[in-house]
């Protein structure tokens, strides 16, 4: 029943309300409004209805199985709890009403006999209705109301009252509905309206913010579309460019072979006249003090009727992509000429050993003959001489070879690699400039306490490149290069290369350690200075150049000062230069080398000394002869480099049989590791091919004061 209206007053105020749901419902535009409205519903029927629970629920599709439900979106203060609560099409007694799309009304008691205890209240259930809101006669929504009040029902004026607020609520949602629609609408047609004029700032916006530069050409080749970076490339304002005709660039331009771009074989031609599309080809720029490497696409543009229009064009800037690749290859050329000459000095040593071992042997053999006829041991004298200075010059190939290889970082004294720079060098400076009929001086002032913590042969190469650098600057004239050593504080040293040639343009002194970088036109690499300064940055150090054109340049290098720790140092475990006295014993000794000839050289070098040699070619069966008798040998030498087995596995296979057997390793290779590393693998002393009567005299001496 209608709550009780005390008086006339009462009445009126409903009816107003009613009047002013009409009017709001009739003015709902949005989703904010509606929702309010429906809190508005709530509130009235609550106050105007003798009840106290009213619920509003609306359809919607459940997205995963595209199925329709009812959602509670809306309820009276009592029953805030059940908000989002969910039934199906038929479920309780308003989705009966969703599916009879008719209003439900019934007691309690008829609630609990037909429907159940879907709502399961805590309490006893006196009245329930649920009326079908409609929009468009589509049923959308639900109102449901409930009461607990014992003996209550709804009678008709009740129901035609929750009739006109479902009613009201179906307006409302028509309107919000239609303004939705409406609102899409207007907004879909806006976007067309606005789309080509978006569609061109976007063009616009990329083409402004692309790395890479874009020409749009018609057919004429004449420029209608192009983009900052450009104007960026070609050092142009790049509006300036729109209008102009693509033949203006063209003469700066070449293929990688130096072959200049023409119309004729002109990539962009070919797109426009045979519709090929040009994909990632490198074409050369020269620009104003540099030549530039470009990475060009090509693409026709095509009209519907399939007719060609124009032409797309993008260049990329790949110069510092191309100097890296040719720089890592350069590197490895060097790394793999690096192991070639460090093959080819192996073999030399070789041979150098036999040669040099021959006449060590003839000499100790005909010491009477040689007496009476001095003219062969001046021919003797000679081949040893010869094979000295081969093995001299063996010795700068392998310093060659170490340039590309890498090892761990090691105290060095400057003036040894500087020294090493210098002989490495010799032959340009030196006899090269002889040949040419001019002089060139060196003076190198490197005081020998200044030490660097580095790689030793990185170290050889920076010297050898500023000294090549220099040689090549003082170019076809007569002049001086000065090497100077100092110590600028107890943590710093520097090392200043300087010479009186042509020397650098200021403007080209920035950029002179760029990677390919060079002013020596074609005989140059541009690859020693970006070397030079990549080591020194390695070493935490610091280059500068101080140059003046036709006056000279002098490179000056910061370096970090080696930390030393002062320790009794090793005793050399190479041969000495200086003579030593004879043995006071004679040994017993295993010599193996795969090369009978240079095994039978060593063994009758020891024999002659007075020691007893057996020698053999198979390290295998040397060890295990060893293994059978270990006491009847007193020393094994071994050459290192062996096809069956290495020298230092002989090494380790003699020392797991009597840890105490000298063991003495030949090599024609150059050796970098530390008397403690040799010892970790078992070689107690090394000798470098090739070597003489002396060296392994001097050799075996200290293996007798080791193990005395």
């Amino acid at each position: 029943m209608l709550k009780e209206l005390p008086d006339k007053s009462g009445q009126n105020d409903l009816l107003d309300r009613l009047s002013d749901l009409a009017q709001q419902s009739a003015n709902i535009f949005d989703e904010q409004e509606l929702a309010e409205l429906y809190q508005l519903v709530i509130e009235d029927t609550v106050r105007f209805i003798d009840i106290e629970t009213v619920l509003l629920s609306f359809i919607q599709v459940n997205p995963f199985t595209a199925e329709e439900i009812m959602v509670v979106k809306a309820a009276s203060t009592s029953a805030k709890n059940v908000i989002g609560d969910t039934f199906k099409r038929g479920e309780r007694l308003s989705g009966r009403a969703w599916q009879q799309e008719g209003m439900i009304a019934m007691t309690g008691a008829d609630y609990d006999k037909q429907v159940g205890d879907a709502l399961k209240p805590d309490r006893t259930l006196s009245a329930v209705a649920a009326i079908p809101i409609f929009c468009n006669k589509q049923v959308v929504g639900i109102l449901n109301v409930l009461t607990f009040k014992p003996g209550r029902v709804f009678n008709d004026s009740d129901l035609f009252l929750l009739q006109s607020f479902a009613y009201y609520i179906g307006i409302a949602y028509k309107n919000a509905l239609a303004f939705r629609r409406e609102k899409q609408r207007v907004a879909e047609l806006t976007e067309i309206q606005i789309s080509r004029s978006y569609e061109q700032k976007l063009v616009q916006i990329v083409l402004e913010q692309m790395a890479d530069a874009l020409l749009v050409v018609d057919q004429e080749e004449k420029i209608i579309q192009t983009n900052p970076a450009t104007g960026t490339l070609f050092r142009v304002p790049w509006k300036s460019m729109v209008e102009t005709n693509l033949a203006e660039l063209r003469c700066y331009l070449k293929y990688k072979d130096g072959t200049p771009i023409t119309p004729d074989n002109c990539l962009v031609r070919r797109a426009l006249s045979k519709g090929e599309t040009i994909a990632s080809e490198d074409i050369l720029y020269q620009a104003e003090l540099e030549q530039l490497t470009l990475n060009i696409n090509v693409a026709p543009i095509r009209q519907p009727d399939g007719l060609i229009s124009g032409a797309v064009i993008t260049l990329r800037d790949v110069t510092t992509q191309r100097h890296n690749q040719e720089f890592d290859s350069h590197q490895e050329r060097l790394r793999a000429l690096g192991q070639l000459a460090g093959g080819v000095a192996h073999d030399l040593n070789n041979l150098l050993s036999g040669i040099m071992g021959a006449a060590d042997i003839i000499r100790t053999e005909t010491k009477n003959i040689l007496i009476e006829h001095p003219r062969i041991g001046e021919a003797l004298k000679l081949i040893q001489q010869v094979g000295s200075d081969g093995a001299e010059m063996v010795r700068r190939i392998q310093t060659y070879s170490r340039t590309t290889q890498k090892g761990d970082d090691e105290v060095v004294s400057l003036d040894t690699s500087v020294y090493e720079a210098l002989k490495l060098t010799e032959s340009r400076w030196k006899a090269e400039a002889a040949m040419r009929g001019i002089a060139i001086s060196i003076e190198s002032t490197v005081p020998t306490d200044l030490k660097v913590k580095g790689n030793s042969t990185e170290l050889r190469e920076l010297f050898t490149n500023l000294i090549l650098n220099a040689v090549d600057a003082l170019g076809k004239k007569e002049g001086q290069i000065s090497i100077v050593g100092s110590r600028v504080n107890p943590d710093t040293i520097k090392i200043e290369f300087s010479d009186d040639g042509c020397g650098i343009p200021s403007h080209l002194q920035n950029r002179i350690f760029e990677p390919f970088f060079t002013t020596k036109g074609n005989s140059g690499t541009g690859l020693g200075l970006a070397i030079v300064r990549n080591i020194v940055e390695r070493m935490e150090g610091s280059i500068q150049i101080q140059s003046i054109a036709d006056h000279g340049t002098t490179f000056s290098i910061l370096l970090p000062s080696a930390k030393i720790a002062f320790v009794e140092p090793l005793e050399p475990l190479e041969s000495v230069v200086a003579p030593v006295e004879n043995l006071n014993r004679s040994f017993r000794i295993v010599a193996i080398d795969d090369e009978p000839i240079l095994g039978h050289i060593l063994g009758r070098m020891l024999e002659s000394m007075g020691h007893a040699a057996r020698t053999f070619s198979d390290p295998r069966q040397a060890i295990q002869v060893f293994k059978d008798n270990p006491d009847d040998f007193d020393v094994v030498i071994t050459d290192l480099g062996m096809p069956k087995i290495t020298g230092w596995e002989v090494a380790q296979a003699i020392k797991a049989v009597r840890p105490k057997t000298p063991v003495i390793v030949v090599t024609g290779w150059y050796l970098d590791d530390t008397p403690e590393k040799l010892q970790e693998k078992g070689a107690d002393a090394v000798i470098i091919k090739p070597y003489t009567s002396q060296h392994l005299q001097d050799t075996l001496r200290k293996i007798q004061k080791r193990f005395s």
